[in-house]
């Protein structure tokens, strides 16, 4: 009976320190699956806002007037709104382009969105109004001129810290998303 007891005691203490060893690992991998969902829900709303925004632009004729601002900041607005606090204007560009290259008929695009990143190397990057938010697409007009090449485009960037057990890394959210216009008339 004795000898019972002394190996039950020792098992426990054995049970114990293996669990020392086991818990930080465990504890890290709970902690980085909670954080990439994080990361992955974040990723999807900007990814939700852009495809939104793109679709609006798409039914809205650009040359509409609106109570205040123009059709490519309205439009900016709403991808921002539509992002549940994900994004800011400076991260938005809205553009129209049509034809072969891709002719900016409307666009607004962020001032400056900077940003820095010591682990990527990456120090930002500026997109100007009257250029395309993605570059080298091009929208043929057909001969018809059923589809006259009309295409709206809407590109999101934005950095975002992620932090995990042993630090932090920086990283670079984007999304982009082209829609063509169903207003033909215009």
């Amino acid at each position: 009976m004795t000898m019972r007891r002394s190996r039950s005691a020792d098992d426990r203490g054995a049970a114990l320190v293996e669990f020392a060893f086991v818990f930080p690992l465990l504890a890290m991998v709970l902690f980085g699956t909670i954080t990439g969902g994080f990361a992955l829900n974040e990723k999807q709303q900007i990814t939700h806002a852009t495809r939104e925004g793109a679709r609006y632009a798409a039914t809205v004729p650009w040359d509409q007037t609106f109570a205040t601002g123009t059709w490519a900041e309205n439009v900016r607005a709403l991808v921002v709104e539509r992002s549940a606090g994900a994004l800011r204007a400076e991260d938005v560009c809205v553009s129209l382009v049509q034809g072969s290259p891709g002719t900016v008929l409307s666009s607004t695009a962020p001032r400056t969105a900077s940003y820095y990143s010591s682990s990527q190397g990456w120090t930002g990057y500026t997109a100007t109004a009257g250029q395309p938010c993605i570059a080298n697409q091009s929208f043929p007009i057909s001969p018809s001129g059923e589809d006259q090449g009309r295409r709206v485009q809407v590109a999101v960037r934005r950095a975002v810290t992620v932090s995990w057990v042993l630090g932090t890394s920086d990283v670079v959210m984007t999304s982009n998303a082209t829609s063509r216009t169903e207003d033909g008339g215009f």
